[in-house]
């Protein structure tokens, strides 16, 4: 995945990311939990139309919408929507970088053919990319993605036993200096210690667009929605956790 305003010729290259500058800032050391009461716009920046994405392409046309993110009845909402191969997609990121340790959220996945609905932290060039990643085409599919450059991933896919659509689904991942694992409503489901990023990254949500009968799946007219309830991040050596 990969997004980028710096980076139209590296995202095209992986597969998911948003607009940021192409030197992010200091990790910021301490914790926090968003609840989406309301839209913090000091933690959350959200992708423009400012710049051709990188998932244009196959036939697509389109850019990321602001306003197809929002605060609604407690929830991040991410609305996608496509018409004719005409694309108004969402995407949020965190205005700050964050470092080793536990990244937990409670997310409700779209089921549309043709869309990728994904958590991860990215950094440009994909120095580091840690990659949760649902496929439209398979709704009991998740791809577990560690990357530390556009060239260089570990990849794992989990079949779920039953579809992640309309259901709640924790997500978390736990990143270290020897490893990422990956967990599923509690469950291991993949660890990867061959690729191993190191450097600060932001939070991403995104849900985007495929026109590819091998990724995401054909290109389908209509709106893809992701609700996130809460995100938690919790810095690597922590005491305790904030409330979800």
């Amino acid at each position: 995945m990969k997004w980028g305003q710096a980076l139209p010729l590296t995202v095209a290259l992986v597969m998911s990311a948003p607009a940021q500058p192409s030197q992010p800032e200091d990790p910021v050391s301490g914790g926090w939990v968003d609840h989406f009461d309301l839209l913090d716009n000091d933690r959350w920046c959200i992708s423009s139309s400012s710049y051709v994405p990188f998932w244009a392409k196959d036939g697509l046309s389109g850019s990321w919408n602001p306003a197809a993110v929002s605060v609604e009845s407690g929830h991040l909402v991410l609305r996608t929507t496509v018409q004719n191969y005409k694309v108004a997609a969402a995407e949020t990121y965190t205005c700050q970088s964050f470092g080793f340790g536990t990244y937990e959220a409670l997310v409700l996945i779209p089921a549309l053919n043709g869309m990728i609905s994904a958590m991860m932290s990215y950094v440009d060039g994909s120095q580091t990319e840690i990659d949760f990643e649902f496929e439209g085409r398979d709704v009991n599919a998740l791809h577990a993605v560690t990357w530390t450059s556009p060239d260089t991933k570990q990849h794992s896919l989990h079949v779920h036993a039953t579809a992640f659509p309309g259901v709640w689904t924790s997500l978390r991942y736990e990143w270290g200096p020897t490893g990422v694992e990956f967990f599923v409503n509690d469950v291991l489901v993949a660890q990867h210690r061959d690729v191993v990023p190191s450097a600060a990254a932001r939070v991403v949500f995104n849900v985007w667009p495929t026109n590819n009968p091998e990724w995401g799946g054909p290109s389908t007219d209509g709106a893809a929605v992701m609700r996130v309830d809460w995100v938690r991040f919790t810095p690597l050596g922590s005491v305790g956790k904030a409330d979800p």
